[in-house]
């Protein structure tokens, strides 16, 4: 594994947790991209051309400023690596300053998520934390058909994603989820 950075002070005590080095947060730590594993497939994001751009413009703000707000996720002991639950845009934008910019040495602040979080609970995240750029229809889709795939009721669903205050929400929960049950052809034409 590599190295576990300090997010801001040359040196740090030793710790448990995360398999490193405490940062200057005592809830943050600090990792090189090639120390977090990415999922395939578990992002929802459609990343098309408009997705690219806007993770262009984000990797140049990182280059500039750094990431500010920390990944979530935790620790996978058998891959010996961080597998984030959140932060894949600013992921790829790291990849992206890597790739296109050059810039290799891009601290990446982390904060474990709670021991106790399954698959779930991070789907749960997923809809809840995406304030940045708005999930599309197809991406919230996507979560409500994991969900529902993991036993959330389509009114379980409408809670966890804010929608039962409307008199609509759970409506909106069925018609997502069958959108995500559309063809390939279906959802072109909505993208």
């Amino acid at each position: 594994m590599g190295e576990v950075l300090d997010m801001g002070t040359e040196s740090s005590q030793k710790q448990n947790t995360l398999g490193g080095r405490a940062a200057s947060r005592s809830d943050a730590f600090s990792y090189l991209r090639e120390d977090i594993l990415v999922i395939p497939g578990w992002n929802v994001r459609d990343k098309d051309e408009k997705y690219w751009l806007g993770i262009d413009v984000l990797a140049q703000d990182i280059i500039a400023s750094g990431i500010t707000q920390p990944i979530k996720g935790h620790y996978d002991k058998e891959a010996q690596k961080f597998r984030p639950s959140d932060g894949h845009r600013r992921l790829d934008a790291v990849d992206v300053a890597a790739d296109r910019y050059g810039v290799t040495d891009i601290k990446i602040p982390v904060i474990p998520e709670s021991r106790y979080s399954n698959e779930t609970d991070r789907l749960e995240t997923m809809i809840r934390s995406n304030s940045g750029v708005p999930l599309t229809a197809l991406e919230t889709a996507e979560i409500f058909r994991r969900l529902f795939n993991r036993g959330k009721t389509a009114g379980d669903i409408a809670k966890l994603s804010q929608l039962s205050s409307s008199p609509l929400g759970e409506a909106q929960v069925s018609n997502l989820l069958c959108l995500s049950s559309a063809t390939p052809e279906t959802k072109d034409l909505i993208r």
